[in-house]
């Protein structure tokens, strides 16, 4: 049984290298204790790509380009992931926010899209455990 029916979720692919691709040091320095190179357990225990073939919940996955954190392919690979392993997921792409969603029409279609999702997940999954 999952843990989890669905989620819409940032996991971050390849972690230890993402924390260098970021001015935000914060998670690598104080969140990981350290840089990859330093502690590298802290980061691999948090490295998702490590275990996508355990991956089995369906995943809503949102981007917004203009995030500078976290880089556009990062996303893209867990939506590729997903589809590669037959897991659904979903991509909500923003070509034109940051790392919060504030442009009205950008906001409903987010506000209508995630309780969907996970609406879709969690009653198609209750049915099924009945």
């Amino acid at each position: 049984m999952a843990i989890h029916k669905a989620t819409h979720s940032d996991p971050l692919p390849d972690e230890p290298m993402a924390c260098l691709a970021t001015d935000e040091l914060w998670l690598p320095l104080c969140g990981r204790h350290g840089t990859p190179w330093e502690n590298p357990y802290s980061h691999q225990n948090h490295n998702s790509h490590d275990f996508i073939q355990n991956w089995r919940t369906p995943i809503l996955v949102i981007h917004h380009t203009d995030y500078f954190r976290v880089l556009e392919t990062k996303r893209i690979v867990i939506f590729t992931a997903l589809q590669r392993r037959g897991i659904q997921g979903k991509l909500l792409y923003y070509t034109d926010e940051k790392q919060r969603v504030f442009r009205p029409g950008n906001l409903t279609l987010c506000s209508d899209t995630a309780p969907g999702w996970l609406d879709l997940w969690l009653r198609e999954s209750s049915s099924s455990d009945n």
